[in-house]
């Protein structure tokens, strides 16, 4: 069996599910999902069971096979033991962030702890991703139809613009980049040379900023009437959408990566972090990466 820790928001669990879907199917075991975690956890809320996904939530009879420690040398030292020699589950942990094609590689008995954000961790799956996370429309709310519809009806480009955390607090702020003008501009330039009746649909977790401060230059609509239990809705709409300009955030990459238009053409950042990082693997390889500088002004004003 694979277990896939889940924890974090919608666009993280989607990913630890991804990654647990196709080790699953690789080696024709059952995939669960652990999320224990989410007893004592305020962030967020577990939703991936919008979805039609196939997983389960891991029973308790199993949870004696989960590895109790995945810090530090005992961690390192479980991975490497043979099976033979395993009471458990394999312990998978993602260090250092990003992939690796030893990650392809793991086993079948194995506890996958980790973000995972990367198509690479799920080659070759698309279209059973793509299923697994059809959207229910008969649940949609009236006012996303809505929406929906006025999007399907003319060329439409979706624009995430991620602040909250990212320039409140000063920890985050001094990892995560902040997507500037120029960012934003490069993309709906290079978009309006090949559709100048262009019409943006703007998602963010700060509506009031972008509504004083976001001028695009063409027909803006901001999105505003789901929130965090709903927020699925807010891919749902993204997803329609024939072009995309993705945040540096695992939500606004679902949003494009579950994007069905044969004309879709997205725009991701070349970096996600001011540390350094390599982010390289995190756009999907058909995607427009544009550069992006550090610590550039969350504003976009102009």
């Amino acid at each position: 069996m694979i277990v896939s820790h889940i924890l974090g928001g919608l666009g993280n669990q989607m990913f630890q599910y991804a990654y647990g879907r196709w080790l699953a199917d690789r080696w024709d075991v059952p995939h669960y999902l652990d999320l224990r975690e989410f007893a004592g956890y305020g962030l967020h809320a577990y939703q991936l069971d919008y979805f039609p996904h196939r997983a389960v939530a891991l029973p308790p009879e199993l949870e004696s096979r989960c590895p109790q420690h995945l810090h530090g040398a005992r961690v390192r030292i479980a991975a490497k033991l043979p099976d033979w020699m395993r009471r458990g589950l394999c312990p998978v942990r993602e260090r250092p962030f990003g992939f690796r094609p030893a990650y392809l590689k793991a086993r079948p008995n194995s506890y996958l702890w980790g973000y995972w954000q990367s198509e690479s961790f799920f080659p070759g799956h698309r279209e059973t991703i793509l299923q697994d996370f059809a959207f229910p429309e008969s649940t949609l709310s009236p006012r996303t139809r809505e929406v929906a519809q006025a999007i399907e009806k003319q060329p439409s480009v979706f624009l995430h613009v991620r602040r909250g955390d990212y320039v409140t607090d000063p920890q985050t702020k001094a990892i995560y980049l902040s997507m500037g003008r120029d960012y934003y501009r490069a993309a709906l330039d290079d978009l309006l040379q090949r559709q100048p009746n262009l019409h943006a649909y703007l998602f963010t977790n700060d509506p009031e900023w972008c509504r004083k401060e976001f001028d695009v230059g063409i027909p803006l609509h901001i999105v505003d009437h789901n929130n965090a239990a709903t927020c699925q809705e807010d891919l749902y709409l993204m997803s329609r959408c024939q072009y995309g300009v993705t945040a540096n955030s695992s939500f606004s990459w679902w949003g494009a990566y579950l994007m069905t238009n044969p004309q879709r053409r997205v725009y991701a950042p070349a970096a996600w972090t001011a540390t350094g990082r390599d982010d390289s693997h995190l756009p999907v390889a058909d995607w427009q990466v544009l550069p992006v500088e550090g610590n550039a002004p969350a504003a976009v004003a102009g």
